[in-house]
């Protein structure tokens, strides 16, 4: 069963309220607000062991310093460029996200966009800051992310907007490291003294949001905050952002942010 907490947080005392999903490698629509979005999720062990069943569960992809995929072992719907690609990363850890990322995507045109291609005819680009898009479809908005055994692809189901997702292990970090790199003086402020779990869930909440913005790491994270009234960029706020942030079984946190229009940093 699907449960989520989305607020719109401009308006909100309150930046999230999430309560646990109970999630398997699928795809399933929900509405943030009354935008239609979808997501569906790639365990990467079980992608790995479909890729290697002689290998067994293969609980040490991690470790693996490069993998190869026979021609034919390959999951459909990836072209010579994309396989090509795959082969070109240079650890396993790597590659398995990368191809369980698009697996996740391609996934989602075919059950949510009609499309019914196979092959290498679902199309999965990236902007030159790294944000993906689809060739054939630039009008619905695309995020990627992975972490810990999953990857996820998040799309919204109308067109215009931009989106951001972003997924982690929920593991022990060093909380004043990250708040060295990552938060400024106001978001610690508000962070100081919450348990280490809310604390990472902010940060998914600040990666969704580089996302959001199509900067990526090229924007100083302290110049992006998520504060209880909202996003702000630059010291000023991005007005029309919500937000969704779930628990998700087996130790993950996800967070995803949508805006209406272009978001684009203020300077």
């Amino acid at each position: 069963m699907l449960q989520h907490k989305r607020k719109n947080f401009m308006n909100s005392a309150k930046l999230w309220q999430p309560r646990p999903l109970s999630l398997r490698a699928s795809s399933f629509p929900f509405r943030l607000e009354s935008i239609p979005v979808a997501l569906h999720m790639v365990r990467i062990p079980d992608a790995v062991a479909s890729l290697f069943p002689e290998e067994g569960e293969w609980i040490g992809w991690r470790t693996r310093k490069k993998l190869f995929v026979p021609e034919e072992a390959f999951p459909e719907g990836f072209s010579v460029s994309e396989k090509a690609r795959f082969h070109g990363f240079a650890a396993a850890k790597r590659q398995m996200e990368w191809l369980c990322g698009r697996m996740a995507v391609k996934a989602l045109v075919r059950t949510f966009l009609g499309d019914s291609r196979t092959g290498a005819g679902i199309a999965v680009e990236n902007t030159e800051k790294g944000v993906p898009y689809l060739p054939d479809f630039p009008e619905y908005a695309l995020s990627i992310s992975h972490g810990g055994d999953l990857a996820v692809a998040g799309m919204v189901l109308e067109k215009g907007g931009a989106l951001g997702l972003d997924l982690e292990p929920d593991k022990k970090r060093d909380t004043e490291a990250l708040r060295r790199m990552a938060f400024s003086e106001e978001e610690w402020a508000f962070l100081s003294g919450k348990p280490e779990r809310e604390i990472l869930r902010h940060w998914t909440l600040k990666e969704a949001g580089l996302k959001l913005v199509g900067q990526g790491f090229h924007l100083p994270l302290k110049k992006l905050e998520i504060l209880p009234g909202g996003m702000r960029v630059h010291g000023k706020d991005v007005a029309g952002v919500s937000c969704w942030t779930a628990d998700i079984e087996g130790g993950h946190l996800l967070s995803l942010l949508y805006g209406k229009g272009d978001i684009i940093p203020p300077v």
